[in-house]
């Protein structure tokens, strides 16, 4: 798992299977399970070779994107290539902050490549734009 907040020195990585000391720290709540920041802290000044140094800025509230997604999507999303995983979960992230307007996106770009206004290779490079993709998409 990787973790990103302000209040940590960077990006944090914590395996549970690995890292059970931070795993015994969760707390299971009843509609959800939570980690301690200050868990967190301990795990990230005990195993610093787990810890990407960054400066995370705070989350502004001021709209729907987090500042440390796209700290986040810095250094991952533009490389699918090499994070086939994480940045499918970028992907993910983005369809539910954007919802319906990048289903509706998606779908116009479906519609212009079957009308034949948009070529194979355009219809790819539209969808990977939109997704803040570099590796193809499948758009079926």
């Amino acid at each position: 798992m990787l973790f990103i907040s302000p209040r940590l020195d960077g990006i944090v990585f914590a395996d549970p299977s690995k890292h059970r000391e931070l795993a015994a720290t969760l707390l299971t709540r009843e509609d959800a399970t939570e980690l301690p920041m200050s868990a967190l802290r301990k795990h990230s000044s005990d195993h610093p070779e787990c810890v990407i140094v960054a400066r995370i800025p705070a989350n502004p509230r001021t709209g729907r994107e987090s500042a440390g997604r796209e700290v986040f999507r810095g250094i991952v999303g533009g490389s699918a290539a090499l994070y086939p995983n994480l940045s499918k979960v970028l992907v993910r992230a983005r369809m539910g902050v954007e919802g319906r307007d990048l289903l509706e996106s998606l779908d116009e770009i479906k519609r212009l490549r079957q009308d034949g206004t948009l070529t194979e290779d355009q219809m790819r490079a539209v969808v990977d734009r939109l997704l803040g993709a570099k590796a193809p998409a499948q758009l079926t």
